[in-house]
């Protein structure tokens, strides 16, 4: 992104820069030789549709109407599919709720990743951890700090993740309860 501003800088000057908005973008180049991990940054203003196509075929193979048919194919499918596993109970069984029971199933079936690496671990069982004190996370940070952490692994986890936006990370303790309505949509994913 540095170099994108350092352009600006060139062409406008310190004083007449364009727009955060416009400013802060990525322009587009090649990833390199051998890239796996690309990047792309679309900025809109207003009403926006937008169709993404990455399933290893080129986008001349599929129209935008064929994408949007797929979609609304698998979204019937879903529906189908959810009303005859899930039976939704009372006080919760008019329709209402089930655009909201869906929602939270897709969440939870969209949220299942596998992670694999290394994870950095801190045994020192420091008592400032604890929590015990007023201005606790003042004694936790000196002991983050002191950095006593090491790495251990390498690991691999296939999780259902809690919270997607606030905890983007496995809970291995939690899948249990994860488990419950998955193992009624799909036994093999479970």
């Amino acid at each position: 992104m540095k170099a994108q501003i350092d352009k600006y800088m060139e062409k406008y000057g310190e004083d007449d820069m364009p727009p955060p908005c416009q400013m802060f973008t990525i322009e587009n180049g090649e990833t390199g030789p051998g890239g796996n991990l690309h990047f792309v940054q679309k900025v809109f203003e207003g009403a926006f549709e937008v169709s993404w196509l990455g399933v290893g075929c080129s986008v001349a193979d599929h129209s935008t109407e064929q994408v949007s048919e797929a979609i609304e194919s698998n979204a019937a499918s879903f529906d189908t599919r959810f009303k005859k596993i899930f039976k939704l109970s009372a006080p919760f069984d008019s329709h209402k709720y089930d655009a909201f029971a869906k929602s939270m199933f897709s969440n939870l079936l969209g949220g299942i990743g596998y992670f694999y690496g290394d994870a950095l671990v801190d045994r020192s069982y420091a008592a400032e951890y604890d929590e015990e004190n007023e201005g606790f996370w003042e004694e936790t940070a000196q002991a983050r700090a002191d950095n006593k952490a090491v790495p251990n692994g390498p690991y691999s986890l296939f999780t259902a993740i809690p919270s997607r936006p606030f905890f983007p990370r496995g809970f291995l303790w939690d899948e249990g309860f994860h488990l419950l309505p998955v193992i009624q949509w799909d036994m093999g994913v479970t």
